[in-house]
């Protein structure tokens, strides 16, 4: 919990105190993780997220609605729970060799650096042999905001993700809520019908399992 330096306002126990009281609560907490994990089952109050907006760069005009990127603030016992199953996840991937070797992105021990290396040792393995290089560069636009449900189920079935951990994920997913919150104001609250919630330490990776196909279309 103390490496967890954030929760939700919505959130009925402060931050500061989990961490003051973290002793206590560990083992309440801990029950009531597993609790979710045996049945299955992403509890519902954990699933709504307050909206901040962040300048996705300090020079960027603040007056532009696409300078910012949507943060979600979620309680702090989803978030324990949640960085549980992404350590989980990320070591079944990394085990099973599932993810392309020329995935960067989001992964231990990568970086764009490594990207940029790979790339680099490309063009010049190409030149040095005489042959012709196009470098094709791709932006996705609101990617983890329109990952679809069904198709990253789908994706989590195909790799392997079954039974429980599988309906856990689903769990997760689905019935979402979200308000955005400018203080003292804030939005009405509406229910996300698709994406992956940014803030959320496991949207990364299952952003990762979602593209997995785009290596093999490329």
């Amino acid at each position: 919990m103390n490496s967890i330096h954030s929760g939700s306002p919505s959130d009925p126990c402060p931050h500061r105190i989990y961490n003051k009281a973290s002793p206590t609560i560990a083992p309440l907490l801990y029950n009531i993780i597993n609790s979710s994990f045996d049945s299955a089952t992403y509890s519902d109050p954990w699933k709504h997220a307050e909206i901040t907006a962040l300048l996705k760069r300090k020079q960027a005009d603040p007056e532009i609605l696409s300078n910012y990127r949507p943060i979600s603030l979620l309680p702090l016992p989803a978030k324990v729970a949640v960085k549980l199953v992404n350590t989980r996840l990320s070591h079944f991937l990394e085990a099973n060799n599932t993810l392309d070797p020329s995935q960067s992105g989001f992964r231990k021990n990568h970086s764009t650096e490594t990207a940029l290396i790979a790339c680099t040792d490309d063009i010049r393995t190409k030149v040095d042999k005489g042959e012709t290089v196009t470098l094709i560069l791709l932006d996705l636009s609101a990617a983890f905001d329109t990952v679809c449900h069904h198709t990253l189920r789908t994706r989590l079935h195909n790799i392997g993700i079954r039974y429980k951990a599988l309906d856990w994920l689903t769990s997760f997913l689905t019935d979402r809520t979200q308000r955005v919150r400018l203080s003292p104001f804030h939005s009405n609250t509406i229910k996300i019908t698709c994406g992956v919630p940014q803030g959320s330490s496991l949207s990364p990776t299952l952003f990762n399992i979602y593209m997995i196909p785009l290596a093999n279309i490329l």
